[in-house]
C-alpha cells in the first residue's frame, strides 16, 4: 500500500507518498503524478525547494510559494490521486490538508 500525504498551509506545502501500491500500473499513476508535481516546483521561479526526494518508494517534496499557479497545480495532482484512491482504495490511501 502507498500511503500519502498532501499538506498545504498558506505558502508552506508537503506532499509525501511511501510504499508501493502492490501493481505495477497504479504504481506508474501515483509516480506520475507525485513526480510531475516535483517538475513543476523545481520549474517555478516562485518555489523555494526545502526537501526533493524521488527514489524508490518514495516522493517526499516540501517547498514554500505565494504563488497561487502552484496551488493549482497541487489540486490538480490531488484530485488526480483521490481519483485512484476511489479506483483502488486497497492500493493507496490519501490524507490531505489543503488550506
Amino acid at each position: 500500500m502507498t500511503e500519502i500525504i498532501v499538506d498545504v498551509t498558506r505558502n508552506h506545502y508537503h506532499v509525501k507518498a511511501e510504499g508501493h501500491a502492490g501493481d505495477p500500473l497504479i504504481c506508474a499513476g501515483i509516480s506520475v503524478l507525485t513526480q510531475m508535481m516535483g517538475a513543476c516546483i523545481i520549474n517555478h521561479d516562485e518555489c523555494k525547494v526545502k526537501k526533493f526526494t524521488i527514489e524508490d518508494g518514495l516522493v517526499d517534496l516540501d517547498w514554500i510559494s505565494p504563488d497561487w499557479k502552484v496551488l493549482e497545480d497541487t489540486k490538480a495532482m490531488t484530485l488526480g490521486l483521490l481519483q485512484l484512491e476511489h479506483t483502488y482504495p486497497e492500493a493507496l490511501k490519501i490524507k490531505q490538508n489543503i488550506l
